[in-house]
């Protein structure tokens, strides 16, 4: 192999720095990266985040429980409202039934006479 100008023996000299010089780099980018990384961790800590020595590591935490969400009634709506309206319902004493008419929209507002609330 020849590099321009240079001879075989110049080459190979440079071919071994080149391979200890790319040895060393490997070693510092690695020392380089752990160092970064300790560095991040700890800055996190101090921070008050979660320590994670690596920039992307997949959370370990469990997944948080949802909240137990109250279940369904499985009576129909209709069903639930016709309850309701029976139990507001007033039952009327049957000299009232008569005269209902008159009495059922004024019943919560005033006192009805002979009716003891």
């Amino acid at each position: 192999m020849r590099y321009g100008s240079l001879n075989n023996s110049t080459v190979r000299k440079l071919q071994k720095t080149w391979r200890k010089s790319i040895e060393i780099g490997s070693l510092f980018s690695i020392h380089a990266r752990t160092s970064f990384l300790s560095l991040y961790s700890f800055i996190l800590h101090l921070v008050g985040r979660p320590f994670r020595p690596f920039l992307l590591a997949p959370s370990t935490a469990p997944p948080k429980k949802k909240k137990n969400i109250r279940p369904k009634e499985t009576k129909s709506k209709s069903s639930r409202c016709r309850e309701r309206t029976e139990k507001r319902r007033i039952k009327w004493p049957t000299y009232f039934i008569q005269k209902r008419h008159m009495y059922q929209n004024r019943f919560q507002r005033q006192k009805i006479p002979g009716r003891k609330r």
